[in-house]
């Protein structure tokens, strides 16, 4: 039987991780401040290089919310920049 499961909650994921149901992807920060930490073993992996793909779903007609979802995807936009050039510096 394959299985794949999305938990919502990264105390939920590690604890089921913790109980022996499988893997689980976290930031590292999130684990260490995790009740199961002495749980888990970490498992280093050399060319794991995850991406993030950040979507925004909107209605056609946004009305007077336009302006305020066109800063928010300028916002999001520069941020994204700001830290790909910090990681290249």
């Amino acid at each position: 039987m394959k299985l794949n499961l999305e938990t919502l909650g990264t105390e939920l994921q590690l604890g089921l991780v913790a109980d022996g149901v499988g893997l689980g992807l976290v930031p590292l920060p999130l684990l260490r401040k995790s009740e199961h930490a002495a749980q888990l073993d970490v498992i280093p992996i050399a060319d794991f290089k995850p991406e993030i793909a950040v979507w925004i779903v909107r209605s056609r007609a946004l009305g007077k919310m336009q302006s305020a979802l066109a800063v928010l995807a300028e916002s999001v936009e520069q941020s994204f920049k700001a830290a790909r050039l910090s990681r290249a510096a």
